[in-house]
């Protein structure tokens, strides 16, 4: 538990943005909380539901990823995640945080705009989730889960850290463009980069055990 108080504490702060802005604003005032592939608003709700929306999407997450670890833990003892999704959790929580007090903050007329936060928000997330993947337990609720990797703990291990570091390259190179080029451009960057390391990752798991099989037949 004491590994989440980040965590607990992100979501104190959006619930403190939160309060403020239910202060501030009027009550007719519409919150954006869906945005489309260029990172514009297209959808919008009412203040109550728009300032509560993401603060509650983090608490269930949070809530989530503990119950999917106890679950796990029980199957299996030894199949467990242990301490990194935790960080997870904090990094996941950390970038709603972001987006949310950016929505809060172009609300209030501040100088922040939720399409240019959304891809730098999405390229931290991807540098997090890409260090804490190379510590991950071997488990069956993060990480690139083939049936080549949960088969082999060594292939997990070399799957995870070989994809993680893909991860946080992709994040890198897509929170700088984001700095450069359009929010579009940049979230298409990321998210067809994220979709070509897990790819990448899989294959890599199925490429450890063919050549392991080989190995074992040779020998």
């Amino acid at each position: 538990m004491a590994s989440l108080r980040p965590t607990f504490a992100l979501i104190a702060v959006m619930l403190a943005a939160s309060a403020v802005a239910w202060w501030w604003l009027p009550a007719d005032v519409r919150v954006p909380i869906h945005f489309d592939i260029h990172f514009r608003a297209d959808g919008w709700a009412s203040k109550p539901v728009g300032l509560l929306a993401l603060p509650a999407t983090a608490a269930a997450l949070l809530v989530s990823l503990d119950v999917a670890r106890r679950f796990a833990a029980l199957r299996n003892p030894t199949d467990s995640p242990g301490a990194p999704p935790a960080s997870a959790a904090t990094g996941i929580v950390g970038v709603l945080a972001m987006i949310h007090l950016a929505i809060v903050g172009e609300l209030l007329a501040l100088p922040v705009s939720p399409g240019r936060v959304l891809p730098f928000a999405l390229a931290i997330l991807l540098v997090s989730l890409g260090n804490v993947m190379g510590k991950l337990q071997r488990n069956r609720v993060m990480g690139i889960r083939t049936r080549w990797s949960l088969a082999d703990e060594g292939i997990w291990r070399r799957t995870q850290r070989f994809t993680g570091r893909l991860f946080v390259g992709v994040g890198v190179i897509g929170g700088l463009a984001s700095l450069f080029v359009s929010s579009s451009a940049a979230g298409l960057i990321l998210v067809g980069g994220t979709v070509v390391a897990s790819l990448a990752g899989a294959w890599f798991s199925w490429r450890l055990a063919r050549r392991r099989n080989r190995g074992s037949k040779t020998s």
